[in-house]
């Protein structure tokens, strides 16, 4: 019940909008901390436009400058950090079929966002996360162990 905020696709709608045909050539563009505020801000304006929400997910973290734009732009919000792990195989077929590439490019794609993600040390958002969810297996299992999670916070399971 939720409403997401799928930074793949806040990101990619900002980078084509602004004529780059991937993220990764906006991103090498304008630099790290250009991309981070645009998309952070992106992502703020779009959860203040909503109405009746009963809460937001954000699919991706892009480092403390994004968790402190978040938290000092959503003061009267309850942020909850889950950290979700998931092996370079589960990964690679995941990026594939959001890019609708081939295996290699998804690669090249994940390759360069994680080297994006360690520069703007998602790391230590990570450290912080209030609980970590691994995908092992399917997407079945990950919505169990997040829903179980989230139950602790006073979240109903939604299904």
């Amino acid at each position: 019940g939720f409403d997401p905020m799928e930074q793949y696709v806040i990101y990619s709608s900002i980078a084509y909008a602004k004529g780059y045909k991937r993220t990764r050539h906006w991103l090498a563009g304008v630099g790290k901390e250009v991309f981070v505020k645009e998309t952070t801000l992106e992502n703020v304006r779009r959860i203040n436009a909503l109405k009746g929400s009963k809460g937001v997910v954000i699919d991706a973290s892009y480092g403390p400058v994004m968790d402190e734009i978040l938290r000092s732009s959503l003061i009267n919000a309850q942020i909850i950090i889950v950290a979700v792990k998931a092996d370079e195989t589960v990964r690679a077929v995941r990026m594939a079929g959001r890019m609708g590439a081939t295996d290699e490019e998804a690669k090249v794609e994940l390759t360069f966002r994680d080297s994006f993600l360690s520069e703007v040390n998602l790391e230590e958002v990570l450290e912080k996360a209030d609980f970590e969810v691994v995908n092992r297996s399917g997407i079945e299992d990950a919505l169990n162990q997040l829903a179980n999670e989230l139950a602790k916070f006073g979240i109903p399971k939604p299904y």
